[in-house]
C-alpha cells in the first residue's frame, strides 16, 4: 500500500470501510510472518516499484 491519502471527497463511511480492510489485511500480513510467507502467497511475485531504469 504506497499510500493512504484522504480528502473531503472520501465520506466517513468511506474512511471507515478503508480503515477497516487495512485492518483484515494486516491480520493476513501477521499471519503469513507467523506461519510462513509461503503459504499465503497467491501468483507472480511483484517487481519493485522503484527500478533504477523503468
Amino acid at each position: 500500500m504506497p499510500s493512504t491519502v484522504i480528502s473531503y471527497s472520501h465520506s466517513d463511511a468511506d474512511i471507515e470501510e478503508t480503515v477497516e480492510k487495512i485492518h483484515e489485511t494486516l491480520v493476513v500480513y501477521k499471519k503469513a510472518l507467523m506461519e510462513g510467507v509461503d503459504k499465503y502467497l497467491e501468483g507472480r511475485p511483484v517487481k519493485p516499484v522503484w527500478r533504477k531504469f523503468n
